[in-house]
């Protein structure tokens, strides 16, 4: 709320003629401590920060600008100030269940100092050999980078700034996910990573940034993307709403080198982590405060991944701890011995029924509420892991079109029917 009381309370003395005092003028009136006495957590808007925008809807007669289809704005007399009352706030804490932050957006650039990135390696389609180290790499204009709070305790906790020459203070992170297929049309989920880095260095000073993926990645097709944020964390704004966009993506394949048929060695060490979230050590962005099952850790995913109760479970004689099914049928899957995808409550702590591959060993995907995601990520896999034959890479297109139009157990009866695999 403004201060009106101290308003009135002064107003006989023409100490002030606004709202409310700065605190310097409060200071120097000898009010302060008063006020501490009274009310130590007592807080003021000041009158001349009040933006009179915030009090129209943008929808009224005459106002410039309007178009069909908009929608009104929320408003307020005193720039949303207890907005998030009776919200659970952010508090500088990542809190996966929601929250509300009241903290002010801050300083924004001039159309000239808009922020503005490529990704330069891996360039798109780029073929990277698996389980080997390699950089990503991001050239960036107009950002300051190499500022990264604390991002356990101070989360969203103070307003986007600049810098003397105008340009954002802040960071670039990079995270890379798991997409199955160049083609895919299905959004990948946003709580699964296979790596991710926030870069908390100003790279060569030329806004060049670079994050190491130490030992690679598993054999698999990838999206890699920048997320620009201020100096606490939180999306870069800018000033104008047509634009170029600040952040990059491009696709990649992780291909198996020479010596690295057979899934072993790192590749089959590492699938085990890509969907929960490969993180670089150091001062990366951390875990959630309240998260349960978004960033677990390798082995327990491993081990939820073969208890989960469905029809996933293994009763059968398929060897390997990630066998729960078998296949009945001629065709040749190489060394990915069941194909089988399973629908059923629980996958990856979901609420909601989802699919996910049989045997998640051999095929290192995260669940997923379509079938579709699923399936493209194993026929990529038979062309290039599996080593599967053609008849069967062939099939498991088949397969593919046998689930068009069905959800549910359906779907998933319709693809391991196809390909003549089951989970019995």
């Amino acid at each position: 709320m403004l201060c009106r009381y101290i308003a009135l309370f002064l107003a006989s003395g023409s100490l002030i003629s606004g709202a409310a005092l700065h605190r310097g003028e409060v200071r120097a009136t000898g009010l302060l401590p008063r006020q501490q006495r009274q009310s130590n957590s007592q807080t003021c808007l000041d009158s001349n920060l009040i933006q009179k925008a915030s009090e129209k809807t943008g929808q009224e007669p005459g106002t410039d600008g309007i178009k069909a289809g908009q929608s009104p704005s929320a408003t307020d007399n005193a720039n949303f100030i207890n907005f998030c009352s009776g919200q659970t706030l952010t508090n500088g804490q990542q809190l996966t269940a929601g929250s509300c932050n009241g903290i002010p957006m801050g300083r924004i650039p001039a159309a000239k100092n808009m922020i503005s990135a490529v990704i330069v390696n891996p360039q798109p389609a780029q073929q990277i050999t698996a389980d080997q180290t390699f950089n990503i790499s991001v050239q960036t204009a107009h950002l300051d980078a190499g500022f990264f709070v604390n991002p356990t305790t101070n989360y969203y906790t103070a307003p986007q700034d600049l810098n003397q020459n105008g340009d954002i203070i802040g960071h670039c992170h990079v995270t890379v996910q798991d997409i199955g297929s160049f083609t895919n049309n299905n959004p990948p989920d946003p709580v699964k990573f296979a790596f991710f880095k926030g870069i908390d260095d100003d790279g060569n000073g030329q806004g060049l940034l670079q994050a190491v993926v130490t030992d690679g990645l598993p054999v698999g097709i990838y999206r890699v993307c920048t997320m620009i944020a201020a100096r606490n964390h939180q999306p870069v704004n800018m000033p104008v709403a047509q634009r170029g966009a600040q952040d990059d993506c491009t696709k990649f394949q992780v291909v198996a080198g020479s010596n690295n048929n057979g899934n072993g060695g790192k590749g089959s060490q590492n699938a085990g982590n890509a969907m929960n979230g490969k993180m670089d050590s150091g001062k990366v962005d951390g875990k959630a405060t309240d998260e349960n099952s978004a960033q677990t850790s390798s082995a327990g995913n491993a081990a939820a991944a073969t208890t989960q109760p469905s029809k996933a479970q293994n009763t059968g004689s398929g060897s390997g701890s990630g066998q729960n099914g078998s296949a009945k049928g001629s065709l040749d899957f190489g060394s990915c011995t069941n194909p089988a995808i399973v629908f059923g409550p629980g996958f990856d702590g979901r609420k909601e029924d989802s699919f996910q591959p049989a045997d998640k060993t051999q095929f290192t995907h995260g669940s997923a509420l379509d079938i579709d995601t699923i399936s493209a990520f194993m026929c990529d896999r038979f062309n290039d892991r599996c080593q599967a034959s053609k008849e069967a890479i062939a099939a498991c297109a088949s397969a593919r079109g046998a689930t068009k139009g069905k959800t549910g157990q359906a779907a998933a009866d319709a693809w391991n029917s196809a390909l003549g695999v089951n989970n019995a």
